[in-house]
C-alpha cells in the first residue's frame, strides 16, 4: 500500500526536506529499491534489495534481465521495450503473480512497481521490489481452506447460501444452483452471489412470512437466539414439497450467517399420510360400525370403545370385564372362539376370525363378527386386540337367500321344461328330467359333471356367452342352430340368466332351453307348401289373366285382319280403289285403339289399388319385408341390412315398396337354394344420392348370379330362370317402382351373385 504525505508550508517541513538528498530517501527505505537506465543497466541499489536478491556491490553494473527468471525474459523484452516508448510510472502484472531471481538461483514471488525518472534529457527508472513470499503462503492456506469449506458445501444435498448481516449472499453451494435451475429460476438466483437473500423469494411459489425471516435472521446476529428454524411450503405444479430453514451464525468480520434448506417432504407427507389415515380409520368406524375391544391379560383389564359397548350390549358409562363379556357369547360359539384363538405355531401374533352370537336374557339378539390378534411375549399370550362389527342384516339375508337358493333347486329339479343350474365353471348343479332327457347324451346323472365335458361339440360362440352371462348379463335367442358330432342339425330356442348365492354373489347361470328341432321341420314343411300354393295361385291368375287379355283381344284382332285381308286383296287384283283402301286402314286403326283401350281397362282392373303415394321410412320398410320373409321361412340364408345413418324419407307407397323388397329378397333366397349353398347371405343397403336427390337400394345375394342371356330378358312378363317360375316377378315389381318414380335394374358388376338395385325420389321437404 503506498501513502501520499501532504505538510503544510508554515510547518518548515519543506525547507527541511529540500535539504534531504534522494540518496538518503534511497537508503532509508525499508523496501528493496533499484535504479537502472532506460538500456536496463542496474546503477544502484539500497541495502534491502542487496538482502532480498543475495547480493553484494557485484549487482551493480548487471542488467535488470539477471533478475528475471529464464521462463520470462522473452515476455521481459517486449515490455522494457513498451516502456522506454511510453515511460510513465506503472505497477508491472498487476492483479498476476511475478517472480523474481536471488543471486543463487532462488526464485520468490514478488510486487514490482516502475517509476521514470529524467535527469539532464536521461531517462532512468526506479524500481521497487518486494518480496510477497510469506503473504503467498497465507493466502494459499486461506484459499485451501475456503476451497475445502466449498467442497463440503458442494457435497451437501441441501441448498445452502452464506450471507453477510445485510442479508447479501456472498457464496451458494451446488445444491442450491441445482435446484434453482430446476425450478426455472432467473440467472440471477441460480449464480446467487451478489443479490440480497430476501429477494429470492417469490410469494407465488413460496408459502413463507419473509419478515418472519429477517426478524429471525436479525435475532441471530444479535446473539438474541443461537439459531433460527421455520418450516415452509414450496410446491412444483407436479410436486408437493416442504423445507426447514436453518439460520446459523459464522464468525467473520463483518458477521454472517449461514442459511440451510433442508428438504422434509418425505417427513411431511408421512405426517398427512398418518393423519389422512387417521381420519380414514375414524370414518371407517364410523360408517361400518366398526367397536376396537383391547385385552390385557396380563392385568385383566378390557378395553371397549363406545360403539363395541353398543355391539355388546352394556352401559357406555359401565366397567366391563371378560367374564361378563364371554357370558355374553352363544355356548355353541364360544367353543369355536376356543378354537380360533388358540395358536397354530410359535409365531409372535396370532390371527384369527369367528362369527358369534351374543345374548340377550338367553336369546339371541344380535350377529358379531370378531377379527382379532393375540400378542405373545416368550411363547405366552399378552394381549387380544381387534375390531367388532354387527352382520346381523347380512346373516339375515343370508337365511333368505339361502332358502331361496335351496327353493330354486328344488323349482330345477321339477321343472316341466328343460332348464339346468350351473356353477361358474359350468358344473351341474341341478337339471330337469327334461334337460336330462333332451341333453343328457346317456348319461343316468348329470350331477357334478362338466357342461363343457359332456358336450364337447358346443360351439365356440355359446362357451363365450356363458361367460357373458356369468358376468352379470341375460341374453335369449329364439332360433339357435347346433350341429352336432355326428352331423345333425338341432335347433335350440334358449335363455341364460345369472343367479345369485346366499353371499349376493353370482353364483353361476342357469340355461333353459326348448330343443325345436321338429317345429323348424314343420315350419320349414309349411312354407314349402305356402309357396307351392302361392305357386299355383299365380299360375292360376295368369292362366285367367291370359284368358282375359286374349278374350278382350281376339275381336279386335280378328277385325284387323279382315281389313288386311281387303286391303291386300284389293293390291293383288291391281283394283286401286281408294275408297276400299280408306275404310280398310280406317277399321284397322279403330280396331287397334280398341284393343289399347280394352287392355288397359283390363289392367287397371286387376291392378285394383289406388297408388297413394305419402313419406315413408326407408328403413321401416326393409325391416319389415325381412320380418315377412323370416316368417315365411327364410331361415337358411344369413339376411342383413346396412342402412345409412340420417337418410331422409322417401316418397311412394310404402306397402308396394315392400313387395317389391319381398319379391327381390325371395328371388334372392331360391336361388341360393337351388345353388345349395349352406351359407348363404343376402345384404340390403340403403344410402341418399345427394347429387341426384334420390334414395338408392342395393340387394345382394351370394348365389350363382344371373348370365348375360338371362339378364335381356329378366324383366320381359313370362320369362323366369326359375324352372318352377311364372315370370311376372320382376315385371311387376319394374312396374311398381317405375309407378312410384324410380328405377330398377340388374347390376353385373359383383363378381359374385345377383346384386338388384332400384331408386326412390325422396320427401319434397328434402328437396326443397
Amino acid at each position: 500500500m503506498s501513502a501520499i504525505v501532504i505538510f503544510n508550508e508554515d510547518s518548515g517541513m519543506t525547507s527541511l526536506l529540500s535539504e534531504l538528498s534522494f540518496q538518503a530517501f534511497f537508503d532509508a527505505s525499508a523496501d528493496p529499491m533499484l535504479v537502472c537506465d532506460a538500456r536496463g543497466v542496474i546503477l544502484a541499489a539500497n541495502s534491502e534489495a542487496l538482502i532480498t536478491l543475495g547480493y553484494s556491490a557485484e549487482l551493480l553494473g548487471q542488467t535488470i534481465e539477471a533478475l528475471v527468471p529464464n521462463r520470462f525474459r522473452e515476455r521481459h523484452y517486449s515490455f522494457c521495450h513498451a516502456f522506454t516508448n511510453n515511460p510513465e510510472k506503472r505497477s508491472m502484472a498487476s492483479g498476476q503473480l511475478l517472480f523474481a531471481l536471488r543471486s543463487d538461483g532462488s526464485e520468490f514471488p514478488a510486487e514490482i512497481s516502475l517509476s521514470p525518472i529524467t535527469l539532464n534529457q536521461s531517462l532512468y527508472v526506479l524500481v521497487n521490489l518486494k518480496d510477497v513470499s510469506k503473504r503467498k503462503l497465507i493466502e494459499a492456506k486461506l484459499e485451501r481452506s475456503e476451497a475445502f469449506t466449498h467442497v463440503i458445501m458442494d457435497a451437501m444435498t441441501s441448498p445452502i447460501a452464506v450471507t453477510l448481516r445485510s442479508g447479501e449472499i456472498v457464496h451458494v453451494n451446488q445444491a442450491w444452483k441445482d435446484f434453482a435451475e430446476e425450478n426455472s429460476a432467473s440467472e440471477e438466483l441460480i449464480v446467487g452471489v451478489g443479490m440480497n437473500y430476501f429477494d429470492a423469494f417469490d410469494s407465488n411459489k413460496f408459502d413463507i412470512n419473509v419478515s418472519k425471516i429477517w426478524d429471525g435472521f436479525q435475532s441471530v446476529i444479535n446473539g438474541e437466539q443461537s439459531k433460527f428454524e421455520m418450516e415452509y411450503s414450496c410446491h412444483s405444479p407436479t410436486t408437493l414439497r416442504w423445507f426447514l430453514l436453518n439460520v446459523t451464525p459464522i464468525n467473520i468480520d463483518d458477521g454472517g450467517l449461514v442459511v440451510l434448506h433442508v428438504d422434509i417432504t418425505t417427513r411431511k407427507v408421512a405426517q398427512l399420510e398418518s393423519l389422512v389415515n387417521e381420519e380414514r380409520l375414524n370414518l371407517c368406524k364410523e360408517v361400518s360400525g366398526l367397536g376396537i375391544f383391547d385385552l390385557d391379560i396380563k392385568n385383566g383389564k378390557l378395553y371397549l370403545d363406545k360403539t363395541a359397548k353398543e355391539l355388546w350390549g352394556v352401559d357406555s358409562k359401565a366397567e366391563v370385564t371378560f367374564e361378563n363379556i364371554i357370558n355374553r357369547i352363544h355356548p355353541d360359539d364360544q367353543k369355536l372362539l376356543d378354537i380360533a384363538i388358540e395358536p397354530t405355531g410359535s409365531e409372535a401374533t396370532h390371527t384369527y376370525s369367528q362369527e358369534i352370537r351374543v345374548l340377550k336374557s338367553g336369546k339371541i339378539c344380535r350377529w358379531l363378527s370378531l377379527n382379532g390378534r393375540v400378542i405373545f411375549d416368550k411363547a405366552c399370550p399378552v394381549r387380544h386386540i381387534g375390531t367388532l362389527q354387527n352382520i346381523t342384516e347380512r346373516k339375515n339375508k343370508f337365511e333368505i337367500l339361502s332358502s331361496a337358493y335351496e327353493q330354486l333347486k328344488a323349482f330345477i329339479y321339477q321343472a316341466p321344461l328343460g332348464i339346468a343350474m350351473f356353477d361358474l365353471d359350468m358344473n351341474y348343479l341341478a337339471y330337469s328330467a327334461r334337460w336330462l332327457n333332451q341333453y343328457g347324451r346317456g348319461h343316468a346323472s348329470l350331477q357334478g359333471k362338466n357342461h363343457y365335458e359332456v358336450h364337447p361339440d358346443l360351439p365356440t360362440e355359446w362357451k363365450v356367452i356363458h361367460k357373458q352371462v356369468s358376468a352379470g348379463a341375460t341374453l335369449e335367442n329364439e332360433e339357435d342352430m347346433w350341429i352336432q358330432e355326428d352331423g345333425s342339425i338341432h335347433w335350440v330356442h334358449w335363455t341364460a340368466l345369472p343367479w345369485i348365492d346366499p353371499q349376493a354373489r353370482i353364483g353361476g347361470i342357469i340355461i333353459a332351453a326348448e330343443d325345436i328341432t321338429q317345429q323348424k321341420k314343420l315350419e320349414s314343411e309349411v312354407a314349402n307348401t305356402r309357396e307351392e300354393m302361392e305357386r299355383l295361385h299365380k299360375q292360376h291368375v295368369a292362366y285367367h289373366t291370359a284368358s282375359a287379355i286374349a278374350h278382350e283381344l281376339n275381336q279386335p284382332l280378328a277385325a284387323i285382319s279382315a281389313y288386311s285381308e281387303v286391303a291386300l286383296k284389293a293390291l293383288a287384283s291391281g283394283n286401286m280403289n281408294g275408297e276400299i283402301l280408306k275404310h280398310a286402314l280406317e277399321g284397322s286403326v279403330v280396331q287397334s285403339q280398341r284393343a289399347g283401350r280394352s287392355l288397359h281397362e283390363l289392367l287397371a282392373f286387376l291392378q285394383n289399388e289406388e297408388h297413394t303415394a305419402e313419406p315413408f321410412d326407408l328403413n321401416k320398410a326393409i325391416n319389415n319385408a325381412v320380418f315377412l320373409l323370416k316368417k315365411d321361412g327364410l331361415s337358411r340364408v344369413d339376411c342383413s341390412i346396412e342402412i345409412e345413418r340420417n337418410l331422409p324419407l322417401a316418397f311412394g307407397n310404402r306397402i308396394q315398396i315392400e313387395k317389391v323388397l319381398v319379391n327381390l329378397l325371395r328371388n334372392g333366397e331360391e336361388s341360393i337354394r337351388e345353388f345349395s349353398q349352406d351359407n348363404g347371405r343376402i345384404l340390403i343397403s340403403a344410402r341418399y344420392i345427394k347429387a341426384k336427390k334420390i334414395l338408392l337400394v342395393t340387394v345382394l345375394d351370394n348365389g350363382p348370379g344371373i348370365s348375360d342371356e338371362e339378364s335381356v330378358k329378366l324383366f320381359e312378363p313370362f320369362f323366369s330362370s326359375k324352372s318352377n317360375g311364372l315370370g311376372l316377378g320382376l315385371a311387376i315389381s319394374r312396374t311398381i317402382v317405375e309407378a312410384n318414380g324410380g328405377e330398377l335394374w340388374l347390376n353385373q358388376e359383383g363378381k359374385t351373385g345377383a346384386m338388384f338395385q332400384f331408386t326412390l325420389p325422396i320427401h319434397k321437404v328434402y328437396v326443397d
